[in-house]
């Protein structure tokens, strides 16, 4: 066999050998529970359940063989092929192996799955087990170096990410193949990823909380009368939270009878802070790992302007169409066909929603808010603030917020 010969036969090894490892790292990356137990025999089940733990190196692996395949291939063809144009001769060999080694293999890995499978752990895995330990180095090293990389930028928006949520909420908006109360559901979990914990965490006006120095039998008729099982502690002033009381512990001093000589102060716990920009993405995952239930909403001078639960944030995810359903129509309650009475925490996007209106405020998120802008300061009881189409009366109200307002609606003058 001459030399042409001899490397025409070793590009065909090349080209079968790239395919192969494309083929691999289709079937083995999307690789899941149901597909491994298709398998007849156990020792598969196994080894495609090591692989699996082992994406991260796995992929590593796929790609650094793979990579080198082809600049060999790229290599050899480069030198066998008689043109004399480099681009020319770039884009055949280019679109030789695009082909031949990356989009078929790929493309019948998609049809015939199963069998792919089957011959690809045959021959991968005792490549894998080999270069295992640098697939893993690699792979964790190159995650350590995201993560820094994470911790440097973490306040940088994240410009292509915010891209794609827009485009999908757009997509999810125009096409007609879900339902409304699917619309609004998906259109929740995708605002998810974009939404802060200001969003969603309760005012700390709104706040139930006890002084540091509260003695437990007081402690205990606030939980009996606001039926709350975590009541957040201050000391001083209420914008400054420094613990939180739970429940159990409430009821393990009244068992052991101790309630009489303790305080808030001795039985509270440790509180979690976090800044009102904290992406509720990561407040989930701070509930998740630190196995908390309950943190305070902090400013950028450490003051508390709320708290957070686990559940404001379960409930952002599927909350929000469940209160458009039952919710929104215990706050807005119907009394005619044009009066209508309002709980002042209602939103301003839901009142507009509801009423068709288009009432804005650059300040306050509440139909309360709105109203609390326009009049000025907070106004008293029986107080009636006008504005083109409603005449809002103030229904019940303190000297920090508006509670219930009574909405009729101006009738309006045909053209």
């Amino acid at each position: 066999m001459g030399t042409q010969g001899f490397y025409l036969v070793f590009s065909v090894m090349l080209f079968i050998l790239s395919a192969m490892f494309s083929s691999s790292e289709t079937v083995f990356i999307g690789l899941d529970e149901t597909q491994i137990r298709t398998s007849k025999y156990s020792r598969i089940r196994k080894q495609l359940r090591h692989i699996t733990k082992r994406g991260g190196a796995v992929l590593v692996i796929v790609l650094l063989f793979n990579n080198m395949v082809n600049i060999l291939l790229s290599s050899i063809l480069s030198q066998q092929f008689s043109i004399q144009n480099p681009f020319l001769s770039s884009l055949v060999i280019t679109g030789l192996i695009l082909f031949i080694s990356e989009m078929f293999p790929k493309t019948l890995s998609l049809f015939k799955p199963d069998a792919l499978i089957r011959f690809n752990i045959i021959w991968f895995y005792p490549l894998f087990r080999v270069f295992e330990p640098l697939g893993q180095l690699t792979y964790k090293g190159i995650e350590r170096f995201i993560n820094f990389l994470r911790k440097i930028h973490k306040n940088t928006p994240d410009t292509a990410h915010d891209v794609k949520i827009e485009t999908l909420l757009s997509i999810v908006s125009r096409e007609n193949i879900f339902s409304k109360e699917e619309k609004d559901m998906i259109e929740s979990v995708l605002n998810f990823a974009k939404r802060e914990v200001w969003n969603i965490m309760t005012p700390r006006i709104r706040v139930v909380s006890v002084s540091a120095d509260t003695p437990i039998p007081e402690i205990l008729k606030i939980c009996e009368k606001s039926h709350y099982s975590k009541i957040p502690v201050y000391e001083d002033t209420e914008d400054n939270l420094i613990g939180v009381v739970y429940i159990q512990d409430l009821l393990e001093y009244v068992h052991r009878e101790k309630k009489q000589s303790k305080t808030a102060r001795d039985i509270m716990k440790p509180l979690y802070y976090v800044p009102e920009t904290k992406k509720l993405s990561d407040m989930l995952e701070d509930f998740k790992h630190k196995k908390l239930r309950l943190a305070a909403v902090v400013d950028e001078y450490g003051l508390a302007v709320g708290i957070v639960t686990i559940a404001d944030v379960l409930g952002d995810i599927a909350g929000e169409v469940m209160d458009e359903t039952f919710g929104l129509h215990k706050k807005i309650i119907k009394l005619s066909s044009t009066r209508f009475q309002v709980s002042g925490d209602v939103s301003l996007m839901d009142f507009n929603d509801y009423f068709d209106a288009h009432l804005q405020s650059d300040t306050y998120e509440t139909i309360a808010g709105y109203l609390i802008e326009k009049y000025g300061d907070i106004p008293e009881k029986g107080t009636i603030i006008q504005t083109e189409h409603f005449i809002f009366t103030i229904q019940k109200s303190t000297d920090k917020q508006i509670e219930a307002i009574l909405v009729d609606i101006k009738k309006r003058k045909r053209p």
